[in-house]
């Protein structure tokens, strides 16, 4: 009965959004999501969260755009509240993770240790509304920039709420890990079909992503493959075939920022891993340097890749005549616009919906987006002020403690979980590096849901009870052979 009647009000609310979308004129995408996500959430939680997963894997891949069909649509701010249609299924999925809880007698969860964070990342969305709207921008488009943290927050809660249990953490990591090669893959049947993502400015070359919410899952899926491996969990060619597919595909990307920001965090893991012997870390070491000066070595020209080196873009310096037609030569300007912003309003930022004056000369630049910028760090602080930038570096610091915490923690007690907590860790070193050095990361709508599940499994993790006897190291069994007494002496 009480099922029933849950039904039942959920689909009158799904018959009023429906009704104010297609007053709106919103496709039938919109629709369709929200009736067949509704069904599933009240028959099946589970399932309409795997659904969501797959839905947001195939939607912001580049190849599975090229191959199958440009899904880009599920990003777009639609109807009066400008909301997107991935937002509203995290929204639906954060439901389902709180209602299969509440039939377990389980109260809704929050972040845990990263409250805090959360509670920051909400003010920062008020302050920038509010000094957004006083300095008269656009409504709809000061709302439509608050999604990407919404969606970060959604799906870590969505986690948090659902994966409960050592083993949903456990069947979770492993089924996100498994998507991630099967994306690797399809980017690299799509490069080998010549249907890759043509490099901005370049027309003969290809690459197999450009965007940040596919390549940095890559980066996890490797470094969590080296912490198996470290941690004695995976043989040598069981490691190398799980970093194969995603460590092509990452090199084909010609995304340098990760090609370095991952050998950062393979450090990490490397320094920190305490089962690993001393030749294997060496070894390891050995390796992570060669691949970190092949990348800064690599070239970077139009031929190649279109892009700017990374000292270009760690010195802003300005582009030859030749550069300027490559298809990155525009963020570096956009970065000068933006530091000058800055500088202009230190303090309070410029807030939602603001757009930048435009001081450094930018070819065919597109005023629609001067409300934005390609650096993650710069955006937090053009927007919301020294609020944003504290409230930032509170969340990745925050997340890269919480990991390593938690990996000390259960480094003896439980190594599955540990070396999860590493990864998470490492993980977000990467991130860290690729966001104050790239020009291509952003509040990225795609990326934003990726780093909150990862931040949702820390979260998590920290709220499960830590074991007090050590773990058995996997190996070959021994069978213990007891030797029978002697019988006593008669007599």
């Amino acid at each position: 009965m009480a099922q029933a009647a849950k039904a039942a009000v959920l689909a009158g609310i799904a018959l009023a959004i429906a009704a104010v979308f297609a007053r709106k004129g919103a496709d039938h995408l919109t629709l369709v999501i929200g009736a067949v996500g509704l069904g599933l959430a009240v028959t099946n939680p589970r399932a309409y969260l795997a659904v969501t997963a797959l839905v947001l894997f195939w939607a912001e891949s580049d190849a599975t755009s090229q191959l199958f069909g440009e899904a880009s649509q599920l990003y777009v701010p639609r109807g009066p509240f400008s909301i997107t249609p991935v937002t509203a299924m995290l929204i639906l999925g954060w439901w389902a993770a709180v209602a299969e809880s509440s039939a377990r007698e389980h109260r809704v969860r929050g972040l845990g240790p990263l409250n805090l964070v959360a509670i920051l990342l909400i003010g920062c969305l008020a302050f920038g509304l509010c000094t957004g709207l006083s300095a008269h921008a656009a409504s709809r488009e000061a709302v439509g920039q608050i999604w990407g943290i919404v969606d970060l927050l959604l799906a870590a809660l969505i986690v948090t709420n659902w994966a409960r249990t050592r083993e949903r953490i456990m069947q979770l990591t492993a089924f996100l890990a498994a998507l991630v090669v099967a994306k690797s893959a399809i980017a690299l049947i799509a490069y080998a079909a010549h249907k890759g993502t043509p490099l901005r400015g370049v027309t003969t070359t290809l690459a197999t992503s450009l965007q940040p919410g596919t390549n940095w899952p890559y980066c996890v899926v490797i470094l969590g493959a080296l912490a198996l491996r470290l941690h004695h969990r995976l043989s040598v060619f069981a490691t190398a075939a799980l970093i194969a597919l995603p460590g092509l595909a990452l090199y084909l990307s010609y995304r340098r920022s990760f090609v370095l920001g991952i050998a950062l965090g393979a450090v990490v893991v490397v320094l920190l891993s305490g089962a690993a012997r001393p030749r294997l870390r060496a070894g390891f070491l050995l390796a992570i340097a060669v691949i970190a000066i092949l990348a800064v070595g690599q070239t970077q020209s139009e031929q190649v890749s279109g892009s700017p080196s990374l000292q270009d873009r760690l010195t802003l310096s300005d582009f030859g005549a030749s550069d300027r037609e490559t298809g990155d030569a525009y963020r570096v300007h956009e970065r000068k616009n933006v530091i000058h912003a800055i500088e202009e309003h230190p303090v309070t930022g410029l807030g939602l919906g603001v757009h930048w004056s435009q001081t450094s000369f930018l070819d065919a630049y597109l005023p629609s987006i001067r409300s934005y910028t390609h650096v993650t760090v710069l955006w937090y602080w053009m927007k919301f002020g020294v609020l944003g930038l504290l409230t930032y570096a509170a969340l990745m610091l925050s997340t890269i403690a919480l990991s390593l915490v938690e990996y000390r923690a259960r480094f003896r007690t439980d190594p599955g979980l540990a070396v999860i907590a590493l990864t998470c860790g490492a993980a977000f070193v990467t991130l860290l590096f690729a966001d104050a050095t790239a020009s291509f990361t952003g509040i990225d709508v795609r990326l934003s849901p990726i780093a909150g599940v990862v931040i949702g499994i820390v979260a998590a993790m920290s709220s499960l009870p830590r074991r007090t006897t050590p773990a058995t190291t996997p190996g070959p069994s021994r069978r213990v052979v007891r030797l029978a007494e002697p019988a006593p002496a008669r007599g």
